[in-house]
C-alpha cells in the first residue's frame, strides 16, 4: 500500500457471483462523485463493522439483496479528488433475491469477457484479476522426465502451468505439449534467461530478492504480507500460498492488506468450490 496523506475512507465492495460465472455491477447515481460509472456495489463501513456486516447492510439497504456470507479476496487504494478510499472487495456465491434498484441506480449482471465501458478506476485492476486462470500445474522435473510428468497430469485439467529448474531449457517443447493438454498459460522460473522468459506467458519468483531478475512484464509472488507494497510497486499480478494451511489465522493474516489475489499451493482438487468461503483465487497443484 502507498504511503497515506489523507483521511482514508473504509469501503466493502462486493462480487456477488453466480454459478455460470456472472456478477453483479451496479451504476453510480446521479449527485454522486463519478455518477454513471459502473461499480461493484458496496458501501462505506460505519462504527464497528466488518466488512461483511457493512456489506450485507448495503446489499439490502441499496438493493435489496440479502447476502449471507462472503470472503474476503483483495484490498486496493485509490486517491480520488473527493476521497482517498481503501477498498475491500470479497466475494460471495452465498446471497438471496433478485436485485432492486432501491437508490435511482442502475444494476445488472456482466461476465469477465463483457465488462461496461465506463468502470471506477479502482474497479479496473478486477478485470485483469477475473482473467486469471483457475488451476495451475506446477513442474519442476529434470530433463528426462518432465514429459512423463506432464502427459500423467493431463487428466487434471489444468488451465496454466508454472515451470522451474532444469526443465525450463526445455521451454519450446514444453509449451507445445502443454498447449497439446490444453493448458492455455506457461510461466518460469525468474532464474531463467531472458529469451525464455519472454517466450512464456509470465515470470515467477520465490523471493523479493529476485525481484531484479524478472524480465516480464505479468508478474507472481509468494504470499508475504511484509512485502506487498513491494510486489505491488513492481507490478505482480497475482500471489501463491507458502506453507500456509488453508483457514488457519496465518492463512487469514494474507488477506488483511492483499493488493492481488492468493492461490492456495501444494493441493490437488477437482475444482475451485471449497475454496470459495477461504477467499482463494484458485489452486496449484504440484507434479
Amino acid at each position: 500500500m502507498s504511503e497515506i496523506k489523507r483521511p482514508v475512507t473504509l469501503v466493502a465492495c462486493g462480487i456477488l457471483m453466480k454459478e455460470d460465472g456472472g456478477f453483479l455491477m451496479g451504476s453510480r447515481p446521479e449527485g454522486k462523485p463519478y455518477a454513471g460509472y459502473w461499480e461493484f456495489p458496496g458501501g462505506k463501513l460505519e462504527f464497528g463493522e466488518s466488512v461483511h456486516q457493512a456489506l450485507a447492510r448495503e446489499m439490502r439497504e441499496e438493493l435489496g439483496l440479502m447476502v449471507k456470507d462472503s470472503a474476503p479476496w483483495v484490498t486496493l487504494e485509490h486517491d480520488y479528488p473527493h476521497a482517498y478510499v481503501r477498498l475491500h472487495f470479497v466475494r460471495s456465491w452465498d446471497w438471496m433475491g433478485v436485485p432492486r434498484c432501491l437508490e435511482g441506480q442502475s444494476a445488472g449482471f456482466f461476465d469477465k469477457d463483457h465488462l461496461p465501458d465506463l468502470v471506477l478506476p479502482t474497479d479496473e485492476p478486477i478485470r485483469r484479476f477475473m482473467h486469471l486462470p483457475l488451476h495451475w500445474l506446477r513442474l519442476s522435473a529434470s530433463l528426462s522426465d518432465w514429459e512423463n510428468r506432464l502427459r500423467a497430469a493431463a487428466g487434471r485439467h489444468a488451465d496454466a502451468l508454472m515451470v522451474e529448474g532444469e526443465c525450463v531449457a526445455e521451454l519450446a517443447a514444453i509449451k507445445r505439449l502443454a498447449l497439446e493438454l490444453g493448458i492455455k498459460e506457461v510461466w518460469v522460473h525468474a532464474k531463467a534467461d531472458e529469451a525464455q522468459q519472454q517466450v512464456a506467458d509470465g515470470v515467477f519468483v520465490h523471493a523479493a530478492e529476485e525481484l531484479s531478475l524478472v524480465k516480464n512484464a505479468r508478474l507472481a509472488v509468494p504470499a508475504l504480507p511484509d512485502h506487498w507494497a513491494e510486489f505491488e510497486k513492481a507490478g505482480a499480478l497475482w500471489a501463491y500460498s507458502t506453507g500456509v494451511q488453508v483457514g488457519s489465522s496465518a492463512w487469514q493474516k494474507l488477506f488483511l492488506a492483499n493488493p492481488m489475489p492468493i492461490y492456495l499451493s501444494g493441493v490437488v482438487l477437482d475444482d475451485e468450490k471449497p475454496l470459495r468461503r477461504h477467499g482463494a483465487q484458485g489452486w496449484i497443484e504440484t507434479i
